[in-house]
C-alpha cells in the first residue's frame, strides 16, 4: 500500500481542531442554571461567512454591553447594551456590511471585561 507521509494525520486534524474549537465545553457548563463566573467563549464559527455565534455567562444580573471593534478600536457593531437576567446567553452576529478582516469582540458586565479575537473571511 502506497500512502503520502502525513496524509493520515490530514484526514483527522480538523476534526480534532472542530472538538478544540468547541464555544462552550461540558466541563465549562454548571449543573444549575445559573453560571459561577462570567465567561465570553470564542465565537464559532471562527473564521465566519457571513454570520457567527458569540455565547456568554453571566453570574448575576448585570449591565451587559458586547461590542465589535475593528483593529484601530472603533465600534463597528453593538451586539447587546441592556440589563441582562443571570445565565447562559448567545447571540448571532451577522457581519453582512463588513469586509474581510480580524475584529475584536468585548463583553463588559459589572467588572468583568473580556475580548476575544473573530475573523470575517468572504
Amino acid at each position: 500500500m502506497t500512502t503520502v507521509s502525513g496524509f493520515r494525520g490530514f484526514l483527522f486534524f480538523p476534526v480534532l481542531l472542530l472538538f478544540a474549537a468547541s464555544p462552550l465545553r461540558a466541563a465549562e457548563i454548571p449543573s444549575g442554571n445559573t453560571p459561577r463566573d462570567y465567561d465570553l467563549a470564542q465565537n464559532f464559527p471562527n473564521p465566519f461567512n457571513p454570520s457567527t455565534v458569540i455565547r456568554y455567562a453571566i453570574p448575576v444580573r448585570s449591565h451587559v454591553l458586547l461590542t465589535v471593534h475593528n483593529l484601530i478600536g472603533q465600534v463597528v457593531a453593538t451586539l447587546v447594551n441592556g440589563d441582562q437576567e443571570a445565565g447562559f446567553h448567545e447571540i448571532r452576529f451577522q457581519a453582512l456590511s463588513l469586509s474581510s478582516g480580524v475584529y475584536l469582540y468585548r463583553l463588559e458586565a459589572g467588572k468583568y471585561v473580556q475580548t476575544r479575537k473573530l475573523t470575517l473571511i468572504r
